[in-house]
Formats: structure tokens, sequence, C-alpha cells
């Protein structure tokens, strides 16, 4: 077979001779379309933070960051953007079935004034990727930015839970602790935790710390603003068995008086108490809530004593070994009370999490008498004691934490 305008040249070499041709003649034409002064933008934002978790502004405003494409580039300004988001990857980088795009948009502004959301109203708790570029002050468009995602919050339907209904109930009695066992008919494919403790709580399943905050949720005037806490924990709910445990403790929420210790003020708005919601999506396309309600159970638990301010004790004869997993029997735990919240709106958690950050060690040791030793960590810092012992049961150890020495040492 030959082509007409080349008679010997069969036509598949012809048409690949065409396109070498083409190719040359376009690489030794001037770029039609210089390159824009912008890489890619970084730093996506929804409603403030990055990959939220629960976004509760139905109109939540995106954010970015820009970047020039190289460091010798000065004076660049963004002339305009283009949003776009999608429901889930495939459709938002093949850019069909889009929930909002914003197409070409005249405006400066990126990280310092947000774009705010018209497109399509969002689900409750339904996750949602986006991306954004820019146009550089010579109308040159940037590259796609990395996508990015965020979560929009529950509509709460759970309910608070203690183990006591009043401050007078709870007296000086320890900290409750709370479980529920959970059985799941299908592997889990997506499931996010979301969860307030008053005054403060740490979430367990099966064994295992959910996240690695500390001192959750954030302090806040409870009776007008009461934080939650968002986590994915698809990770650690498995096919079967679960358990759910929740540690409460005072924190600010309840401020008792402390006979002996030091103290700021006391005051309280309420006994410990929780509130949990768990969104859990099987492989067999089922989907649920798992919410606190009368289905928990609760028990003292071995923290005796809690006090932001004068401390806390833990007596380990009364721990309960295994009470966060599955095989535990718990059928002499009470059920728990359902209970008001203190007043304030549940919102989502704003700042960033109190975490761990280093682990100081003592670097000399005295003993000023027999049985007190005094460990220097020559830093004074915000944190708390860990120590590991063996013993006779029963034997008390006591820490005082402490910026200055006494004379006697």
């Amino acid at each position: 077979m030959t082509c007409a305008r080349f008679r010997h040249i069969p036509c598949t070499f012809a048409l690949a001779s065409l396109l070498v041709f083409a190719s040359l003649a376009a690489a030794l034409q001037p770029s039609s379309q210089a390159q824009s002064q912008f890489s890619v933008p970084v730093d996506l934002r929804c409603a403030g933070s990055l990959e939220p978790m629960a976004v509760s502004d139905p109109n939540p405003e995106f954010t970015w960051k820009l970047r020039v494409a190289s460091p010798a580039l000065h004076s660049v300004h963004q002339s305009s953007y283009q949003i776009r988001i999608a429901s889930n990857i495939l459709d938002l980088l093949a850019a069909k079935s889009l929930l909002w795009d914003t197409e070409k948009v005249t405006s400066s502004r990126s990280a310092t004034a947000g774009k705010p959301y018209a497109g399509t109203p969002l689900e409750a708790q339904h996750a949602y990727v986006w991306q954004v570029r820019v146009w550089d002050d010579n109308d040159r468009p940037s590259p796609w930015s990395r996508p990015a995602h965020f979560h929009k919050a529950p509509v709460w339907q759970a309910k608070w839970i203690g183990a006591v209904a009043t401050d007078a109930e709870v007296g000086n009695k320890p900290m409750p602790i709370l479980r529920k066992a959970v059985d799941l008919s299908a592997p889990v494919s997506r499931a996010i935790l979301y969860v307030s403790g008053l005054g403060q709580y740490e979430f367990r399943i099966n064994g295992s710390k959910v996240g690695n905050s500390e001192l959750a949720p954030g302090w806040s005037d409870y009776r007008k603003t009461i934080f939650y806490d968002t986590y994915d924990v698809t990770s650690l709910l498995r096919l079967g068995a679960n358990t759910l445990g929740v540690m409460l403790g005072n924190g600010m929420y309840r401020v008792p008086e402390t006979p002996g210790r030091y103290q700021k003020f006391i005051g309280s708005q309420g006994p410990p108490r929780c509130i949990v919601q768990l969104h859990v999506e099987l492989r067999n396309r089922k989907t649920f809530e798992i919410l606190s309600d009368q289905s928990w159970k609760t028990k003292p638990g071995p923290i005796t004593f809690s006090s932001t301010y004068g401390g806390e004790d833990y007596d380990a004869r009364s721990e309960n070994t295994g009470w966060d997993r599955f095989a535990f029997d718990d059928s002499q735990w009470n059920p728990v009370v359902i209970t008001d919240g203190p007043g304030g709106v549940l919102r989502p958690a704003m700042a960033p999490p109190i975490r761990v950050m280093h682990t100081y060690t003592p670097i000399h040791r005295t003993e000023p008498k027999p049985g007190v030793l005094v460990y220097d960590l020559g830093q004074n810092f915000a944190g708390w004691p860990s120590i590991s012992v063996t013993g006779r049961a029963g034997t008390a150890v006591k820490l005082i934490p402490g910026e200055l020495l006494n004379p006697d040492g």
C-alpha cells in the first residue's frame, strides 16, 4: 500500500516522517507560551487548616501560598487563579463531575484573603479533594497544585455520657473509664472518630491510644464553646470484635479543692463526661454511626485524684488490665448516665494539638536525705515526670516538680 503523494513510500513511514518533521519545526519555533514565573501553589488550606478533618463552615475559605519558579525572580504577583473541587481524586484530575470550578478569576487574593466556597452544597462527613493554579502578572498559568483534602464536619447525633449526673455525686471519687464493645461484620474501608471529653480525655481502640495529642480537648469557655477532635481510625478497627475506651480527667473544666497542694482557683462546670461519634464505612458499602449512648459502660479507674493545679494520684492496684480490649469481662461495670453538656456549642478543634516534643533526662542527681532523690533535668519546661518503679503493692511514690531548690536542697 502506498500514498498518493509518496508513491513509493509506505503510508505508515510517511506519517511517521511527517510527525518527526512537525516536531522539529515546533522545537525550532519560539514558544508561544512562556513558562509561568510561578511553580505550583503550596500550603493549600481549607478553613485555615492543612488537610482539615472536620470543616463546619458550609462555605469554607480556600487559601494557598505562592512559590516562584526561580530564586532569581522578584516582585512577581498573582493576577488570577482557578480553584476546582471534586468528591474524588479521579474526577478532579479528569476535571469532570466537579462540585465547583471557579474558572479563571482575576484576583491577587491567595494567602491573605481566601475564596469562600460557592459550589454544590457539601455533605456532612464527606471527604473532598481540591487544587488550585495561578497566573502571574504576565498572564501565564502555573501548573496545577498537588491535590489537597478536607472533610466536612458531622451532624452530631451522639449524647453526652458519664459516670454520674451531678457534681454532688462525683465528690472525690476516682476518674471514670468508659467502654463499649463493637462487632463489625465486614472489613473497614474508612472510619472517622469525632470525640470530646471534659475536662480532658484519652481515647483508646483495641488497646491502643488514638492519636498523639495530650491534654485534649483545647481549653475554652465550656458554656459557650466545646472543642472536639477528629481522627482517622481506619487502621485501628478490624473485622469482628472491637472495643472503644475513654479515660477522663478533670482538667480546667473541674478544679476541685486541693488541701495541702498548690492551686490558683477552684470551680466546676460539672462532672467528667464525654461525647463520641464514630463514622464507619465497611467494604460491603454499609455505613453507620457508633454513638455515645446508654449502651456504654463505666467504672472508676486508677486515677483517684485529678487536679490541673494540685496534681494527680494514681493507684496501680485499681488498674483494670485489658479494659480497652474486647475479651474483657465488663459484667460488673455500671451503665453510663446520659447527661446534658455544659451548654457550649461543639466546634472542631482550631489550634494545633499539644504533643510531646522532647524528653529530658536528668543531668544531675542528689540525695539531700534518705529516701529523697532530687533530679535536675537541666531545663525549665512545661511537661510532666515519667518514671518506672518496682516494689511492694501499696507503696507510695511522691513526685514534686519545681523550678527552684530550697536551701536544704
